[in-house]
Order: C-alpha cells, then sequence, then structure tokens
C-alpha cells in the first residue's frame, strides 16, 4: 500500500502541474532547476497542508528573470524536496496582496519568504541572495515546518475527481456538458482550459441558459473565446443581463490583457485591449481608459509615458475620482523630474483635493512631497507643521506627515516613506 500511495501522490503532483518533488527518490532526474507550483498561494496552501510542508515563496519585480542561485543544484534539490516552492511577481494582482499584506517595498525585491503549511509566515529574506544563504535559510525554515510523508493515504476525492476527468478528456470525451464541466475544473485547479472552452462553444448551443453563465464567466481577456462571442453579440447579451453585470465582465477582462501586456511588456498589446473600451457601453470610458494606460505605464515602470497620459487627460478638465488622481500626484511627487509636471501635479492636489477635503492626511502629504521635489523645502516643512498642527487637534491621523518631516529635513528621497 505503500508503493501505491506514493505513485498515486507523485501522479497527482505531475497532473496538476504542480512541479513538487515527492522525496529523495525523485531529486536526481530532476536536480539543477527549482520548479514552482503553478497556481495561487491558497492553492499551493492546500496542497501544502496534504503533503505537510512548508512553503517558500519567490517574490521579484516582474521582469521575468530566473534567479541564477535556482540553478545551483544544491538549492534546487533541498527546496525541491523540503517545500511547496511559489513563484510571484509583484507586478500581479497577488502579487500587490502580498505587497500590502507583508508591507513589502519594491526597492528591497526580491524577497525570499517562507511560510509554515498553514500559509503562516515564518520568516522573510530581502535582496539578492547567494546559495549558500539560501540553503542555510532554507535548512532553517524547513526544520521549523512539517516534512513530507509519503503514507499520506488516498488523494483527497476533489483531486481524484478532477484527475479522472483528465483522463476522460484524453480518451476523446468531447459531450458538450463534459466539457462544461471540465473547462470549469481546469480554470479551478489553474490548468489550461481555453481549448476546452473552444471546444465546448463549438458543440453547445450558444443561447441556452448553462451557455450564456458559461459565456460570461470565461469572459476572462479580450483574447479568449468567451469575449469574442460576448463581443459579436452584446446586443443579445443586453437584453439579458443588467448592465452592470456586462461591465463588470468587460472591465475585467480587459484589465487582466492590459496586465499580460505589461507582464510581457507589449503596448501593442495594451493598445489592442484598451481599444475595447470605446466600443462597449461603459460609463467613464475616459477615466476608466486613463486607469488601464497608467496601469500598464506605472507595471513596466514606464514613468515618462505615465505622465504625459495622465497630464494630457487631466489637462482636458475630465472627471476623474479623487483617490486616482491622489495616486497620480503621488507617482508625480516619486518619479517625475520635469518641473512643469510636478508644479501640475501642486496644483491639482490645491484646487482638486485638499480644496475638497482638508482633513484628508493622503492629499496632504502629497502636497508637501510636490513642494519638497520642486525644492521649496522651507515651505514644505512649514506646510508639514501646519498640517500636524491642524490634525491633532482634530484628532486625525497625521504619522506619514511625521515620517515625510524627517525626509524632508534629512533631504534624502521620497521612496523612504514607502519602506
Amino acid at each position: 500500500m505503500k508503493t501505491f500511495s506514493t505513485f498515486c501522490l507523485f501522479t497527482f503532483c505531475i497532473t496538476m502541474s504542480t512541479l513538487v518533488a515527492l522525496g529523495s527518490s525523485n531529486q536526481t532526474a530532476n536536480s539543477g532547476k527549482l520548479r514552482f507550483f503553478i497556481g495561487p498561494f491558497e492553492q499551493a496552501t492546500k496542497t501544502a497542508q496534504h503533503m505537510k510542508l512548508p512553503i517558500f515563496v519567490y517574490v521579484h519585480k516582474g521582469t521575468g528573470s530566473y534567479e541564477s542561485a535556482f540553478v545551483n543544484n544544491d538549492v534546487a534539490d533541498l527546496y525541491q524536496e523540503k517545500f511547496i516552492n511559489l513563484k510571484l511577481a509583484l507586478n500581479t494582482p497577488e502579487g500587490v496582496r502580498f505587497y500590502e499584506k507583508y508591507d513589502l517595498s519594491t526597492r528591497e525585491a526580491p524577497f525570499w519568504m517562507y511560510f509554515d503549511s498553514k500559509g503562516e509566515l515564518l520568516g522573510m529574506l530581502k535582496g539578492q541572495k547567494t546559495p549558500q544563504e539560501l540553503l542555510k535559510a532554507g535548512g532553517h525554515y524547513s526544520s521549523r515546518g512539517q516534512t513530507v510523508s509519503h503514507e499520506t493515504g488516498n488523494i483527497p476525492r476533489m483531486y481524484q475527481e478532477f484527475i479522472d476527468m483528465q483522463n476522460t478528456y484524453e480518451n476523446g470525451a468531447r459531450d458538450p456538458q463534459f466539457l462544461r464541466k471540465f473547462a470549469y475544473q481546469s480554470e479551478k485547479f489553474h490548468e489550461p482550459y481555453e481549448h476546452i472552452v473552444k471546444q465546448y462553444l463549438d458543440s453547445a448551443n450558444p443561447k441556452s441558459k448553462e451557455s450564456l453563465k458559461f459565456i460570461l464567466y470565461f469572459t476572462t481577456d479580450v483574447n479568449s473565446e468567451a469575449f469574442d462571442y460576448l463581443w459579436r453579440n452584446q446586443s443579445y447579451y443586453a437584453s439579458l443581463y443588467p448592465a452592470n453585470i456586462l461591465q463588470a465582465r468587460i472591465k475585467n477582462a480587459i484589465n487582466q490583457s492590459v496586465i499580460k501586456a505589461a507582464n510581457k511588456r507589449n503596448k501593442v498589446e495594451m493598445n489592442h485591449a484598451c481599444s475595447f473600451i470605446d466600443r462597449f457601453s461603459i460609463p467613464d470610458k475616459q477615466e476608466f481608459k486613463l486607469q488601464m494606460k497608467s496601469q500598464f505605464y506605472q507595471l513596466t515602470n514606464n514613468w515618462d509615458d505615465y505622465i504625459k497620459e495622465t497630464s494630457a487627460f487631466l489637462e482636458q478638465e475630465h472627471h476623474i475620482a479623487p483617490s486616482q488622481l491622489q495616486e497620480i500626484a503621488w507617482n508625480y511627487a516619486l518619479h517625475a523630474t520635469n518641473k512643469t509636471a510636478l508644479q501640475n501635479a501642486l496644483l491639482w492636489t490645491e484646487t482638486r483635493l485638499l480644496s475638497h477635503d482638508r482633513g484628508n492626511c493622503d492629499y496632504r502629504v502629497t502636497h508637501a512631497a510636490l513642494l519638497y521635489k520642486i525644492g521649496k523645502h522651507n515651505k514644505a516643512l512649514k506646510f508639514i507643521e501646519e498640517s500636524i498642527s491642524e490634525l491633532r487637534n482634530k484628532r486625525g491621523e497625521y504619522t506619514n506627515l511625521l515620517k515625510l518631516k524627517d525626509i524632508v529635513r534629512q533631504k534624502t528621497s521620497l521612496s523612504n516613506l514607502l519602506g
């Protein structure tokens, strides 16, 4: 039974594309390069609990580079045997969640994060590390987690059911009802599913209740089969679904496409995704288009085009949410070098933010930061002192103003406020 259980668990891991090794007996053929779990952190945690392993997460800036330390045989073998290994880019939605939850800073990336099998953070390293440093950390944190057990019993039922579905599909099953269920399960387990979606749409009645829900669900990016169908039949969908549901799905598909384009640093793909904004009935089209384009330039660190795009938008007096304007102005303070652009941002914070809400600490921090960036250090300090006094009297939050005050006095970088 032990041999059979080990074989099943190994088959499950390979079939699910997790690419995690089960023990030292499997390492020889696979040594030389660390392989990573495919799927979100939540799924990695479930797998870690089942396999009784701690989790290692490599968090990088999203440049697509592969750390040379992972090619080291000793590092690959240790981490393959002792951890569920996950790679995460800061410019992805889950990367942003990690950035916020664990108070990460892009200037300190990459991060080498170690979790127990329940997903609780054990510790982390920051910055570039040598193979020797990773071996030391891996040995330390693996000893605080649980080691893999090959006698974990049967594969959980939901995994076994999916493996059975994969086998059924590989044996030629193409019934529409089966394809529909298989597509949902493949998406759930982060397996490729676009080809299954296409096969379903080619064989099913596209106007059935199940198909309509299916198409909406799989409208995941502008290049998907489901999005294409929705695009060609938008009038029909508009007659069946509330406008807010359709708009949410379309905007999500465009947003995901822009993120993918940013990961590939492909401006043509970004513009293609944004072109659909004008083709669908979306409220506040111009503001949403600005959000998408500015997101692309942020993720690709193209601050020159970011400033051009946002400046052109704001000069036309388009409507914009205060939170988005605040983000833009802060990015100017951090990244703009053109004095005219900085002065414009200073004016925006005064006339379009502080004039409506002087009690907002973030608005005040951004305004003072822009004064500092322009070179008006004394004015910045005076504004900070006045803001602290006003907010203290109102029992408001002003911690970041105190931090900014130190930055201005010491004449250090505004990026220190992010750390």
